[in-house]
């Protein structure tokens, strides 16, 4: 606060930190880029759900528009002027989600389970192909 001694013509004239009003942000246009984020989470769900049951033409629909909403929501939020650090991170796991996880059990499903015939790391080598793939795109999602 400035100085009682400051005449008041010198103190209206002045940008004082106390006299600015708070800037008031709209919360609805924090929740349009995060709608399209949690359609890139809902996208990877819906690829794992179809793949799980044996349906891989959905499943590889449903990580398309999972890419399509990843791909729109880093635009709307810098176009909004609704950046933060919560939708970055909710953004990293979502990618994650759809891309890592989804995908790779999208993968698992459609062709590696078949290498448990084979009796290397105990017939497990398609989940652990399967598990490198969501390995490298957590860490890929970290950069």
């Amino acid at each position: 606060m400035v100085g009682l001694f400051v005449p008041t013509a010198v103190r209206r004239n002045l940008k004082m930190q106390d006299d600015t009003p708070p800037v008031s942000r709209k919360k609805g246009v924090y929740l349009l880029p995060n709608l399209f984020t949690t359609v890139t989470l809902f996208g990877g769900f819906y690829g794992v759900v179809m793949a799980m049951t044996g349906r891989f033409e959905n499943a590889a629909v449903g990580v398309l528009a999972a890419m399509i909403a990843d791909a729109l929501d880093g635009r709307i939020a810098r176009m909004t002027g609704s950046e933060s650090d919560f939708g970055k991170e909710y953004d990293s796991l979502c990618d994650m989600v759809a891309f890592g996880v989804a995908a790779s059990i999208i993968m698992f499903a459609f062709s590696l389970q078949h290498l448990s015939a084979y009796p290397w790391l105990g017939g497990r080598l398609g989940w652990v192909l399967a598990f490198s793939f969501t390995a490298c795109a957590a860490l890929m999602a970290q950069t």
